[in-house]
């Protein structure tokens, strides 16, 4: 019984862990945005007749 609690409270911790490694990445994947909005509204302020960019990649056609 005691090597069943043993491992019972190793897969706790390992839990947390897990969770605490999600949160963090959540965080930074949120300041990373945050961010990218901040430059946006720079650059617009910068340039007020500016648009925002359209998020669908743009290729340019080749003619002959």
């Amino acid at each position: 019984m005691s090597r069943v609690e043993r491992d019972i409270k190793l897969l706790k911790w390992m839990f947390g862990v897990a969770i605490a490694v999600s949160l963090g990445t959540f965080l930074l994947q949120w300041q990373v945005v945050d961010r990218l909005a901040a430059i946006g509204a720079a650059v617009t302020a910068v340039h007020p007749n500016s648009q925002p960019s359209n998020p669908r990649l743009q290729v340019p056609s080749r003619d002959p």
